[in-house]
């Protein structure tokens, strides 16, 4: 079991544990539902949202949280062991070794640069 797995089944086991009083299971499923909300669930469910605070059930993140940036890693094209070079003497990037990098925000990328991705580039 991957680690991703692991995680992944311990929040779903946290989460039964907190939101287990806010549904209770239908008799027969309707299509992929199978739980339902009764009128005082809501109420308790609507309550914690308008008080848009933290509490055992309601967790609240900074929006920088799920935004990234894209960074396009290039690399240059080489030939017998020589760099080729454009026109204007800049080198040639190769297509076929081109990589994104998606980097959180509030990263700063140039440190992300050296940490997670200068380790994994071919020595020059």
């Amino acid at each position: 079991m991957s680690k991703f797995q692991e995680l992944s089944s311990l929040i779903w086991s946290v989460a039964d544990d907190v939101f287990r009083g806010l549904f209770k299971p239908m008799k027969k499923s309707l299509g992929s539902k199978c739980k339902v909300i009764n009128p005082g669930q809501q109420q308790i469910l609507l309550d914690t949202c308008t008080r848009f605070g933290e509490s055992e059930i309601s967790k609240i993140y900074p929006n920088t949280f799920f935004g990234y940036t894209k960074v396009i890693l290039e690399q240059p094209l080489t030939e017998y062991g020589q760099v080729k070079t454009d026109k204007n003497g800049n080198p040639k990037p190769d297509s076929s070794l081109r990589d994104y990098e998606r980097i959180p925000l509030g990263t700063n990328i140039d440190e992300y640069y050296q940490r997670e991705v200068k380790p994994h580039l071919p020595a020059e």
